[in-house]
């Protein structure tokens, strides 16, 4: 994902239509002298540093930050990511938010997405029609709702397990994620992870 204050352009990243390397120039020529952030698969400073040389104002690393001691996620979902062989694209925790979301494998992901890695089309649908719900539900509303999922069942938010909650939330929740947990093998101090993402 490219963005800044004047235009967002999806690139790069889970959004993306096309490359970053094609995106960044075109959102900068758009942006004029305004700040550009970079996002999508920045695992390390040579990834910064690539954006930063193509001409972004900065880069946005999320996966690294997730896999930190400061992180609120739950233990489990970051044991998860950092053993995780593979991402997938999926729609399956779409209600109130009907956009792609790149996420581990769990077991909702795999009982929904054996056939398409999407998901079943009657979840689909049901995060297109309950669109308005995510405008209007509070954040902490559809973290409540996790509790109420189950594997078994195609409906999920698009809450994650966090901290304190049962371990076996981490199977019925969205376990987000970048292509760059092929190459975050490690939990460390945010101040670690702003040292290895920094260009020297």
């Amino acid at each position: 994902m490219v963005w800044c204050s004047r235009v967002q352009r999806p690139g790069g990243h889970l959004l993306g239509v096309e490359p970053i390397e094609r995106a960044l120039p075109g959102v900068l020529d758009v942006a004029g002298d305004a700040p550009v952030l970079a996002a999508g698969g920045v695992a390390d400073a040579q990834d910064v540093r690539r954006l930063l040389d193509m001409g972004a104002a900065a880069a946005v690393a999320g996966t690294r930050f997730l896999l930190t001691e400061e992180s609120a996620a739950h233990p489990e979902y970051k044991r998860r990511v950092v053993d995780a062989e593979r991402t997938l694209a999926t729609l399956l925790f779409g209600l109130g938010w009907p956009l792609r979301h790149r996420v581990i494998p769990n077991a909702a992901t795999e009982r929904w997405c054996v056939h398409s890695e999407l998901g079943p089309r009657i979840g689909r649908v049901s995060g297109r029609l309950s669109t308005p719900l995510g405008r209007l539900a509070p954040l902490d509303a559809m973290g409540r709702l996790v509790a109420l999922q189950r594997p078994g069942l195609p409906f999920f938010t698009p809450a994650l397990p966090l901290a304190g909650m049962p371990e076996n939330t981490v199977d019925r929740a969205a376990l987000y994620a970048g292509e760059t947990t092929r190459r975050l093998h490690d939990i460390i101090p945010a101040a670690q992870a702003v040292a290895r993402l920094t260009p020297t």
